[in-house]
């Protein structure tokens, strides 16, 4: 199916729970995927039934895709983030956020809508996104907590929550693991060699909870 061949290799690698729940939350929902690349993630939610998606990014490396329903705007997040205030969106997604102070303004804009798709994997010995990022999200309520080899998927609701932090979470609050200098080529097998061979070292604690 066209679902699984898109969800195969690198950041989008989801098995069958991660499918099913990206459905269920994405489906009959207003979405702003923030950060968005080359738009993977944002057309996949109209296929699996969001309602309309708003795609942003500083920079497409990849032309995007143009799918019904999905608005793609080249900005950054501080320069959207007073449209962002205006706009009603359901659900936020931040997928393999970066390492550098304007993925907090990124993580605000998220929480301007009741619910929060995350998309890591920290087990491997790096991490994206900043301590604070996570020391944050740790603070919310969580809906799905859904570890994978190649990803773990998180859905948070935008209410407070007095809770121990996740595994994904305390990886990415330590100050002793090292974090991507640079965005990888997620498609490049070289990459994908690399990565692999670090997560069999990581994986076995992931799923711990």
């Amino acid at each position: 199916m066209w679902f699984d061949k898109i969800f195969k290799y690198g950041y989008t690698g989801f098995d069958k729970l991660q499918k099913t729940t990206f459905r269920k939350y994405v489906r009959g929902k207003s979405v702003i995927d923030i950060g968005c690349g080359n738009g993977e993630l944002a057309n996949l939610s109209i296929k699996t039934g969001a309602t309309f998606v708003y795609a942003i990014d500083k920079e497409f490396k990849v032309t995007p895709k143009l799918t019904p329903n999905v608005t793609y705007l080249q900005t950054t997040f501080d320069k959207f983030y007073t449209s962002a205030k205006r706009l009603k969106f359901d659900i936020s997604i931040l997928s393999w956020p970066i390492n550098n102070t304007s993925v907090l303004t990124g993580l605000e804009l998220a929480l301007f809508s009741p619910e929060i798709i995350l998309i890591t994997n920290n087990s491997d010995g790096v991490v994206c996104g900043l301590p604070i990022m996570y020391e944050m999200l740790s603070k919310l309520q969580i809906e799905a907590y859904i570890p994978q080899y190649y990803n773990v998927l998180t859905i948070y609701k935008n209410l407070p929550c007095d809770r121990n932090p996740t595994q994904e979470e305390l990886r990415g609050m330590s100050d002793k693991i090292e974090r991507f200098k640079e965005e990888p080529y997620y498609g490049s097998e070289t990459w994908m060699h690399t990565c692999n061979k670090q997560k069999k070292e990581y994986w076995s604690k992931a799923c711990s909870w």
